[in-house]
Parts: structure tokens; sequence; C-alpha cells
């Protein structure tokens, strides 16, 4: 009594995932990542921290009353600590007429 054996077959790519492999590739190889809303380095990077200017807890704005908002300079010690970039700090205080610790971020604006 002789056993056959079963080679299972190679399954080819479809071409969406060779397309996500080269994406993939192309962002390992230029060490780029897809931009983030003032919303999430907000979340993921200013409010992580307590705020050096009022000094606020982790996770509330520095903002009591009205539209939610953060010191600038919650968002520089972020870029300190390396949560944040230094292109996105850059897009944070691009709307601002004046850059100072003090100045509260509302969407991108000075409040």
């Amino acid at each position: 009594m002789t056993m056959t054996e079963t080679v299972p077959t190679e399954r080819t790519a479809t071409a969406a995932e060779l397309a996500d492999e080269a994406a993939r590739i192309d962002r390992a190889r230029t060490g780029t990542q897809l931009p983030r809303t003032l919303h999430a380095l907000c979340q993921q990077g200013a409010r992580l921290l307590p705020c050096p200017q009022c000094w606020q807890r982790p996770a509330r704005p520095c903002t009591v009353s009205g539209t939610p908002g953060d010191h600038l300079a919650r968002y520089q010690e972020a870029l300190r600590r390396g949560l944040i970039t230094s292109g996105e700090l850059a897009s944070v205080i691009s709307e601002l007429p004046v850059v100072a610790p003090h100045v509260i971020v509302l969407g991108g604006r000075r409040q």
C-alpha cells in the first residue's frame, strides 16, 4: 500500500495585495507616515502631558469653558519629548499670528 503525498498549490497574490505591499515598502524606505490631524496631534501628543503653562492635567484641555483648546506650550513640550515631529508642530502653528507659549490653539487658530 502506497500513500500519495499532496503538495499544496502556491497561491498567487492579487493586484490589490501587490499594490499594498509596494506601498508599505515605499513608506518603510522613505520613513514617512501619514499626516495626523490636529485632533490626533492633540490626543496622541499634547494631551498626554500636563500643560507646562497652566498645569492642566493630562487628557484635559487647557480651556475650561467654550471650545476645547490647549496652550502652544503643551505642543512644544510634546515635541521635546518626541511625541510629535517638528513638521507636525509647524502645521499646528502655521495659522497662528503670534507664536508664544501662552497662545491657545483651537483648530489651528489663535484664541
